[in-house]
């Protein structure tokens, strides 16, 4: 993801990043799972990880 709209909004109000990442786990992981229980899900960097100047947050899901 590139920028996300949640956290640019808590920007703007002068929030710090909500630490969803926990949050992004359980939530990916269940998608991708009812889609195909042979999909892993890994996150590769979300808040509270620092954001990168390429992206935001990154999430990989692989077939195993």
């Amino acid at each position: 993801m590139i920028d996300c709209r949640i956290q640019a909004s808590r920007r703007l109000k002068g929030l710090e990043d909500y630490p969803c990442k926990s949050i992004g786990i359980i939530e990916y992981r269940t998608f991708a799972t009812t889609i195909d229980s042979r999909i892993q899900t890994e996150c590769i960097g979300c808040p509270p990880d620092p954001p990168r100047p390429d992206w935001y947050c990154a999430w990989r899901l692989s077939i195993h």
